[in-house]
């Protein structure tokens, strides 16, 4: 069964960090989750025996959440790639580990002509995990070139 994660987002295992997301409030609030397996590959090394998810992947769950919900609400186009520009007061408030469900919430803040800014937290049973202000472009939906044959010598 595919990932409907995938319809809203170019992200692909494994560094795909959304299962779910709804929008909601008249597109300027979007939730999402994540269960992170105990197999992720970052738990190899973070840490071994005390498998800890990192903080950079938690705030990139937040900034993904927020660009499946834009898609999702169809206030971005579909197949748009999403570049982080800045990450603001991010504060991590508890640890996040293996089996444990991530609510993710991105509330939009701004969001003009190809940037979005937005104020992302999640959740691990209602304990505020981390939090951040988050700032992306967005590009149009990625087209595939046509190839144009080899200039020959000479000719």
């Amino acid at each position: 069964m595919p990932n409907l994660i995938e319809e809203f987002l170019p992200h692909r295992a494994p560094f795909l960090f959304v299962d779910e997301v709804s929008v909601l409030r008249e597109g300027r609030l979007v939730v999402g989750h994540r269960v992170f397996r105990p197999d992720e590959p970052f738990f190899a090394g973070h840490f071994p025996g005390n498998p800890i998810v990192p903080g950079v992947i938690l705030l990139e769950a937040m900034a993904q959440c927020a660009g499946a919900g834009l898609v999702r609400g169809k206030m971005v186009p579909r197949g748009s790639n999403f570049i982080l520009m800045t990450f603001d007061g991010a504060k991590f408030h508890r640890i996040v580990r293996p089996g444990e469900r991530l609510d993710l919430e991105a509330e939009i803040l701004k969001l003009k002509r190809n940037v979005v800014k937005i104020k992302g937290r999640c959740y691990v049973d209602g304990d505020l995990a981390a939090e951040a202000i988050c700032m992306s472009a967005f590009t149009p939906p990625a087209t595939t070139p046509t190839p144009q044959p080899a200039a020959k010598g000479g000719e």
